[in-house]
């Protein structure tokens, strides 16, 4: 009995450090995981966006971030884009072009980290640059009724933040989530996400303070961020919204041709 006791005793141990071994890997690596920066940094002209000009946005904590900045025409909306947790500004240009063809202004930042801009990112930084970003508008010369907040699947959650905390027209969501940790809970189920997670990014509380109009869109074969999110997200918001899921789509969807003029057509509608 004794022997097997210890054996017992043995194996409960290796079985903990085999468990403890991947937790203290998702402790230390969890920021690599949420954020995948990329330092490219690529003006707007070389990137093919020439009526854009970069500039530098400047945070209350003191980081600057690289800003591709397009003046609005008279009377027409001001967008601020919040993009995603991978690549740059520069691999949004196409969209970004087309989103301004009509006279549209545009503020896009590169996250603290990404494409120039100092420090590194974390769910309270992002936060920061959300609302330097807006502060940036409104110096600008933009008002609030001019202001619409588009954000990108890693953006969606600081996008409904910043309408939740700042008087804006409208926010556009393209691949929204509920939180980042309800995904990230889901994927790594066998480990103890919620208590270890350092940027939950949790939009669904921060949607239910949003008073503004709100246009999403959502692949229903998205696997990045499955639909059930999306939904899940939607039904927390209370001010008027749009919501269209796409059959056969799957993650980033507002670029789609059938789409984005829908966008754009909404945007129009709640700037006024």
């Amino acid at each position: 009995m004794r022997l097997a006791a210890r054996i017992a005793v043995v194996l409960a141990g290796l079985a903990a450090l085999a468990y403890a071994a991947p937790v203290a890997w998702l402790v230390v690596k969890q920021r690599d995981l949420v954020f995948r920066v990329s330092t490219l940094r690529t003006s707007p002209e070389r990137a093919g966006f020439p009526r854009a000009t970069e500039t530098a946005v400047k945070t209350a904590d003191g980081e600057t971030l690289t800003g591709w900045f397009v003046p609005p025409s008279a009377g027409k909306p001001f967008l601020i884009y919040l993009h995603g947790n991978g690549g740059t500004l520069e691999k949004r240009t196409l969209r970004l072009q087309r989103m301004t063809d009509d006279g549209a202004g545009l503020l896009g930042i590169e996250w603290r980290g990404y494409g120039g801009s100092t420090g590194s990112p974390s769910q309270e930084g992002l936060l920061a640059d959300t609302l330097a970003a807006y502060d940036y508008a409104i110096a600008a010369g933009a008002t609030p009724g001019q202001i619409v907040v588009v954000g990108e699947s890693l953006g969606t959650g600081p996008a409904l933040w910043l309408a939740g905390e700042r008087p804006v027209a409208g926010v556009v969501l393209d691949s929204p989530y509920s939180s980042i940790v309800d995904v990230a809970a889901d994927l790594y189920w066998m480990f103890p996400v919620r208590l270890l997670s350092r940027d939950p990014f949790p939009a669904e509380e921060w949607a239910r303070k949003v008073r503004a109009p709100v246009f999403a869109v959502a692949g229903l074969e998205d696997h990045t961020i499955p639909i059930r999110y999306a939904r899940k997200l939607m039904a927390a918001i209370s001010a008027p919204k749009t919501f269209i899921e796409i059959p056969g789509a799957g993650h980033v969807v507002l670029g789609l041709p059938d789409i984005l003029p829908k966008a754009n057509a909404w945007i129009a509608q709640v700037v006024k």
